[in-house]
This record gives structure tokens, sequence and C-alpha cells, in this order.
């Protein structure tokens, strides 16, 4: 007898999770989606014939399971794309990787030479504390969790720390980067932060050739076809997917405790236009956020709650600028390290996929990140995009008469926020979700890990697999979390 498995959300990772269970086989698979399109952030949006992701996608992988996958999945949909992406530094654009030859003549010689003191003094520092035994900045020390900031100002320097890193920091991460984990750093590979891209250009460290990816994939009409690629693999192979169907509380079948180590079946209840529907299972695999996976599991303590409410996340306004020219520039990706402009970054998605709009038009989509209690988050739709508008402009990226619509996008949940001690928090989690034999969560809002689209591919191809391996999976699941450890961000 097929057993029954109910997959919570229909992003990267939910889809290839129950992609790869209808390929083992023995299970009836369903996929409950709480918005009305499948994909999650990897969605792409169409508003009257401009499409855009949600924020700058592409496909690149150093997984070799990965590499095989996508153009199986993709075919001649798989594009390569030559990646050009800027700078904005004060008032000032630079290529970016950075090119020493410009960061002087742009920035100039004394600029440059207090940036390159710094690292300098940075390094010797790192050689001196090595040869007395002494750990890197970004290894905790007894117990110890490190800063973000320490880390950054160790590697990186003070000049260069104080001019770039920081700013940057508090500006995508809302936090001072003191109370930041220096996990961030560690999952984002040396070589790919704007730090190192300083570093680079001005050739101090030892590895000069990695940086920022300068050649990537990307999907004809969009990173969403992905999904809908496997949405329709998942249809055709007898997968259901329910749209509009949030999850709303897993309930235990037959009269069982839902804590009991011998729970065997139960109910997730989801709320659709219709109304509320129950969905039997045997087991469950969880790709929503960590904090609503806790508030529909009874039994938990209260240090538990505690733990699921520490669990920040920062949530993502896009405000997307419709031109009435063919191209804005050349570029893929757009930094703003420092404030004003309000956005992070911003891409032109044109530049992925020449269909994504008609000749004679293009978009920029203009990337901020959010908490979702300040009053940032707060503000109008059309008083966010006005001032985005007004700051672009002020760069010299368009001119005002070229704007000729606007629209905002609003999503929550979009990267976990490694906080300083967040790796206590979630181990206080663990064993708690580890009592449910039955239910196991994955994914970048599961299991709170900021990663990319292979690695998103990679956590629900496990998960699968783990559910297919065993009735109770849930013990070995969470014991085995290490695997994903070494999963490195390449911008």
């Amino acid at each position: 007898m097929s057993r029954r498995v109910v997959i919570l959300g229909a992003g990267v990772t939910g889809l290839a999770a129950a992609d790869r269970l209808l390929e083992l086989g023995g299970c009836e698979v369903t996929v409950a989606e709480a918005e009305p399109t499948v994909g999650g952030l990897a969605a792409t949006v169409v508003r009257d014939g401009i499409a855009t992701d949600l924020g700058p996608h592409r496909l690149h992988s150093e997984i070799p399971e990965v590499q095989a996958l996508l153009p199986q999945l993709l075919g001649d949909r798989l594009l390569r794309v030559r990646r050009s992406s800027r700078i904005y530094l004060d008032g000032k654009w630079l290529a970016y990787p950075l090119r020493v030859g410009e960061v002087l003549r742009v920035l100039g010689a004394a600029t440059v030479a207090r940036w390159a003191a710094g690292m300098a003094a940075a390094k010797v520092r790192r050689l001196y504390k090595s040869s007395a035994g002494i750990p890197p900045a970004h290894r905790r020390t007894e117990g110890q969790p490190i800063s973000f900031a320490d880390a950054m100002r160790a590697a990186f320097g003070g000049p260069a720390f104080r001019k770039v890193v920081e700013p940057y920091a508090r500006k995508v991460w809302r936090a001072d980067p003191a109370t930041l984990s220096a996990e961030i750093a560690r999952v984002r590979l040396p070589d790919q932060s704007l730090g190192a891209a300083f570093g680079r250009a001005l050739r101090i460290g030892r590895r000069r050739a990695a940086g920022p990816v300068r050649e990537f994939g990307y999907v004809r009409r969009g990173i969403g076809q992905l999904c809908e690629i496997l949405a329709d693999r998942i249809r055709t192979r007898g997968g259901r997917i329910l749209l509009n169907s949030r999850a709303t509380a897993l309930q235990a079948a037959e009269g069982q405790s839902a804590a009991s180590h011998s729970l065997h079946r139960l109910h997730v209840v989801v709320q659709q236009t219709s109304g509320q529907t129950a969905l039997d299972a045997d087991v469950v695999i969880s790709t929503i956020p960590l904090p609503e996976l806790g508030a529909m599991l009874p039994g938990a303590e209260e240090s538990v709650r505690t733990a699921f409410a520490q669990l920040e996340y920062l949530s993502l306004l896009l405000v997307v600028l419709v031109a009435a020219k063919d191209r804005l520039g050349p570029d893929h990706w757009l930094y703003f390290p420092q404030t004003p402009p309000l956005a992070t970054r911003a891409c032109e998605p044109k530049n992925f996929d020449s269909s994504l709009a008609p000749e004679g038009r293009t978009a920029l989509c203009c990337e901020i990140t959010a908490r979702g209690s300040e009053p940032l988050w707060a503000l109008d739709d059309s008083e966010i995009a006005a001032r985005v508008e007004h700051d672009l402009a002020a760069t010299g990226l368009f001119e005002p008469r070229d704007i000729i619509s606007r629209f905002v996008l609003r999503r929550n949940w979009a990267y976990p926020i490694y906080a300083l001690g967040f790796e206590k928090t979630l181990a206080a989690i663990w064993p708690f979700l580890a009592g449910f034999p039955n239910l196991i969560t994955t994914g970048r809002q599961g299991l709170f890990n900021h990663n990319n689209i292979d690695h998103a591919l990679v956590m629900g191809r496990r998960a699968a697999e783990a559910v297919a391996a065993s009735t109770a999976p849930a013990r070995q699941w969470y014991a085995s979390l290490d695997q994903f450890a070494d999963f490195r961000i390449w911008d």
C-alpha cells in the first residue's frame, strides 16, 4: 500500500521533494501551497507584459548532482549568460568585480592606500594569531559566538569595513553587524563578499582567481519556469498540487497524541477558498518557516516556544520600475552598499532573457529588505516606489521621464537572520521536532538555512529520500543536518 505524503509549500524545495518521491515510487504525494502559484521566492511575476523574478536569480552550482539535473529538467530552456555587474560607491559607478585601475582612478589613491594599509594590517594580525595558536575570528572561542563585525573587521581591516562592509550589512540585515553571527560570512564564500572584492582589486590575499560568478545559467521566460516544469512533472506522475491551500494545523489521527513517538498518521488541516479541509498523511515534509510550523504543533515546553519565536526572517520589498526604453544598461546585478539609495541591489530582467519584456520596454527590479516590525515595511507602496525611483534617477541609471509605470511586490520570510547565538536557538528546536517521527522540515525557511536554488533542490531531494527509506525518518533526519553545513552561496 502506498504511503500518503503531504508536502507543505510548493517552492523549489517542496517541488523537488515531491518530484523525487514520485521518481522513487511507493508514495501518494500531495503538495499544499498557500499562494495561488507555485515557486515561492523563485516565482516569476508578469504584469502588463513585463516579467520579473523576485530579485536577481541565477543558476550556478558546484554540486555534481545539480549540474546533471538542471539540463535534464530544462533542456533547451537553459540559457547561458555572461555576467555584467556594477557597484555604486561614493556617488560613482564601478565595475564589479572591482578592477584595481578603475578603483584608483575613481576613488583616488589616498582612499585606496588607507584600505590597503588596513587590509595588510589585518592580514598581519591573522598571521600572528595563527602562529600563536589563536583561533581565527570566524571561529568560536570557548563556546562564545563571534560576531559578523568581528570576522569582517579581522578579514578586511578597519577602513574597508567601515566604508563598505558595515554600511552594507546594516542596510541588508537591518541590524548592527555586532549583533549578527559570523556564520553569515562563513556561508558566503570568502571570495564572494564585497570586502573580498576590494581585497582582490588591491591584490591582497592569496586567492585571486576566484570571485563572483562570471557566467551563469538562467531559464528562458524566467526562473519561475523551473518550478512550473517541476510542477508539470509532479502532476504527470500522479501527484497533486493544491494551490490557495494554507496549512493551519497538524492533528493526530485516530485519537493519538500529536506528540506521541508512536504517531503513525496525521491530519493536515488546510484553509482553502472554499473552507477548511483535512489531508490524511502518513508522513509530512514541511518547507514552511519554522515559526509557522512550531505554531501548529502541540506539546512544546515554554523554552521551545520561546526558541521558535526568537527566529527572525527578513521580509522583501521589490519595487519594479517599468521604462519606455529597450534597455537601461548592460548589467544584470547593481549593488548599492551605501544609503541612499534605499535599495540594496537591483537587476534588469531583460538582460537575463530578452523575452521578459517587449521591444521598447524594460524594467528594473529593485530589492529592499525590511523587518516586518519596522516603519519601512509599513510605508505605502506608492511612497516606497517614489523614493526608490527618485534615488535611482539620481545615480544616472535613467531619466525620470523614462519611467512609465511602477509596482511593488512584498514577500515575508525571505531571508533567515543569523543573529548571535542562533545555533543555540535551533539546537533547542530540533529535539522537539524529532519527537514527531513522521514529520521532517527542510529548505531555506524550514531549516533556517540561507541558501541558493541548487541547495534548495538538494534539500528537497534528500528529504524525499529520507522519507522513502523510513516510515519514521525524523530522528535520523535531524541527526544528519550536518550534510548541509558545507553549502556556500555564490553571488
